[in-house]
């Protein structure tokens, strides 16, 4: 059996077409493959998050807050790199695989590989930068262990990125959740066998971070194996000739990419110079309740642009259904979250409820105005309009992250996240123009919102 094969109504010779719009059961498959593999991609941060709560638990108790803190300041850089190693692969695959004319293994084997070459050199680079960043961030990679671990993790975190959107683009996201659960289990497990070093904080939390790392690898390899059981082919060789025409498309993507993904690495950043590494362990729990919240419509949004990157033909009737789909279960897991912010960042200390919930609470409030931000995000990648959907969001990134660093200095965390929210609300009062044009089948006007 071939691996890496492409499901779903969307390739060469099973698209669906403009036709499908009058066609209900044709409706429908698209719908269910929309919800099946956003609910995979969700579910795959749902399962992170869940058993990321149960990390944070057991390493704040385990190890200590300050030693948590640091090595969470840690992972926010590791998770830095390695999106700036992406390059752009991540939703240039998610868009290119439904039109690939070779083997979509080959796309991804050379894809992997230079956002793995691209992961090590900033992961190398960050090592002697460090301390410039954050006296307690040079502090961890201060070693020779320290550096090559850390890079190591670098390239870790790119290589896996690329290839969970990768199996996104395939619509087989099944993969991806199945591999980020297992990256989750076996770092909560990993704990347990650190907690046995008695020793300085920095290598104390050094040793936390590797347990990140410890999942990448153990969860490629088991997935790996698994398909090799199955009899699928799991590693072609790199198509290089593909990978050097897509060069141009890669890097607008990857500008648009980090225009908007670059705030939510530089938020922890922040927490750390202005307030200390032990508020970043606060912050960290609260972002992830946040993001949570916020994961359900990027993962509609995500499937969204991978049903519509080969026909745009439906591309409005299948917004409704993710605007709608998006709005309806924000709205009901903020009703969840807001209420028992306090109790459940409390599970993990007084000093964690009292640092984040201001800050959760308004974060997760802010998931209404991301609504129409991913959408536009979608429409402009849909469309191919990156270049443009790039000073969008890179204004609004310039924005973000001024308006988060004026409110930490006058109001903590708590006006950090409020920064954060006015930047969201103003972003999608711009954007809004663009993702009703689209709703309503007009591009042209669309374009000129």
């Amino acid at each position: 059996m071939d691996g890496f094969r492409c499901e779903g109504p969307r390739r060469e010779g099973s698209v669906v077409k403009g036709v499908a719009a009058q066609n209900s059961p044709r409706r429908l498959q698209v719908d269910r493959t929309i919800l099946s593999n956003a609910v995979s991609f969700f579910g795959a941060t749902a399962a992170t998050a869940t058993l990321g709560f149960a990390y944070s638990f057991f390493a704040d108790r385990l190890f200590g807050k300050d030693a948590f803190g640091l090595a969470q300041a840690g992972v926010s850089a590791m998770m830095l790199l390695g999106g700036l190693g992406l390059l752009g692969l991540t939703t240039l695959l998610v868009g290119e695989l439904p039109r690939a004319r070779t083997q979509p293994g080959r796309l991804i084997t050379a894809a992997l590989a230079v956002s793995g070459l691209a992961g090590a050199l900033l992961g190398w680079l960050f090592c002697f930068l460090a301390p410039l960043v954050s006296p307690e961030l040079g502090s961890l990679v201060a070693s020779p262990l320290g550096k090559l671990l850390f890079t190591l993790g670098v390239i870790l975190t790119t290589v896996t990125q690329v290839f969970d959107y990768a199996m996104v683009g395939l619509l087989r996201s099944n993969l991806q959740l199945w591999r980020n659960i297992l990256a989750s289990s076996v770092r909560v497990g990993a704990l347990w066998l650190a907690v046995f070093y008695q020793g300085p904080l920095q290598i104390v939390a050094l040793l936390v971070v590797s347990t990140w790392t410890l999942g990448h690898i153990v969860s490629l390899v088991l997935l790996g194996a698994a398909l090799r059981a199955r009899g699928e082919r799991v590693w072609w060789r790199p198509d290089w000739s593909a990978m050097r025409d897509l060069k141009a498309a890669a890097l607008s993507h990857h500008a648009l990419n980090i225009s908007w993904q670059a705030p939510s690495w530089v938020f922890p950043l922040l927490v750390t110079a202005f307030l200390g590494a032990s508020f970043n362990a606060s912050f960290y729990v609260a972002w992830m309740m946040f993001f949570l919240v916020f994961k359900v419509t990027e993962s509609l949004t995500t499937v969204l642009y991978a049903v519509n990157a080969a026909d745009t033909s439906l591309l409005a009737q299948k917004m409704r259904f993710t605007l709608k789909t998006s709005l309806a279960l924000t709205v009901l897991a903020s009703l969840v979250v807001l209420p028992v912010a306090p109790f459940a960042l409390g599970l993990f200390g007084e000093t964690y409820a009292q640092e984040a919930t201001g800050a959760l609470r308004l974060l997760v409030l802010g998931v209404l105005a991301l609504i129409v931000k991913m959408h536009f995000l979608a429409v402009s990648q849909v469309q191919r309009r990156i270049a443009r959907a790039t000073r969008y969001m890179a204004a609004g990134a310039v924005l973000e992250i001024v308006l988060a660093a004026l409110g930490v200095t006058w109001g903590g965390m708590t006006g950090l996240a409020l920064g954060i929210v006015i930047a969201q609300v103003i972003e999608a009062a711009v954007m809004a123009p663009t993702v009703l044009g689209a709703l309503r089948g007009q591009p042209r006007l669309a374009t000129a919102s």
